[in-house]
């Protein structure tokens, strides 16, 4: 289940960073089950979209939990390295007893040049980007020494539907050309926004109360 497990949505869905401490992300859980409880929902349709979104992150969220337990850490957080303790105990060499190599600068700074550009293409054409588009205040995409960097990114009018759920997820009520998520709702001209407002209650992924114009 965890090498399958989206992550990243899991991350955009709770509005939480990877780096955030696991409390937070215990947190972040939480409310998003209080705000989609099916009990909240009035409506039959509307329960059922309730608990199937809120089967899906529940799912995310226990193998991300899983993963913690086994490794120590969040998918997708930097490993920890501790730092090394010198050992006390070692004698420190004498400085006259040790053999200082010559160094050929030149050949040595060709060789790090060569091997820096190396490495950088290699990460350029291997790891994927992600492109950051938010201009949203940090409390309102997650918290974490690393909520600048955020991996969902905001609607804009112009888009599509299946890109508006890809951000936003199935709406709890579908109604031709607009959609509701809560009390925020998004408004579509044939098949791309055209307009949206979203609730400081259940905010969309936005920067902008309304699209702007």
């Amino acid at each position: 289940m965890t090498d399958e497990t989206d992550f990243i949505a899991l991350y955009g869905t709770l509005r939480v960073d990877p780096q955030c401490s696991l409390d937070d992300f215990r947190l972040a859980y939480r409310r998003y089950v209080s705000q989609w409880h099916p009990d909240r929902r009035r409506s039959p349709n509307a329960q059922r979209l309730a608990t199937s979104r809120l089967q899906r992150v529940t799912a995310q969220y226990d193998a991300a939990i899983a993963f913690q337990r086994r490794h120590g850490r969040l998918p997708g957080a930097g490993r920890v390295v501790p730092p090394s303790i010198p050992d006390a105990r070692r004698t420190r060499p004498r400085v006259d007893s040790v053999r200082v190599p010559r160094i050929r600068w030149r050949g040595w700074l060709t060789a790090l040049t060569t091997g820096c550009a190396a490495a950088g293409t290699v990460l350029m054409t291997t790891l994927p980007v992600h492109v950051t588009e938010s201009s949203a205040p940090a409390d309102a995409r997650g918290s974490g020494a690393g909520a600048a960097r955020e991996v969902v990114p905001d609607l804009r009018r112009g888009m599509t539907s299946d890109q508006v759920w890809a951000i936003e997820g199935e709406p709890t009520k579908r109604g031709g050309q607009h959609w509701e998520y809560g009390t925020s709702w998004i408004r579509f001209d044939g098949d791309r926004v055209e307009d949206w407002y979203s609730s400081p209650w259940q905010p969309l992924h936005v920067a902008s109360e309304h699209a702007p114009r």
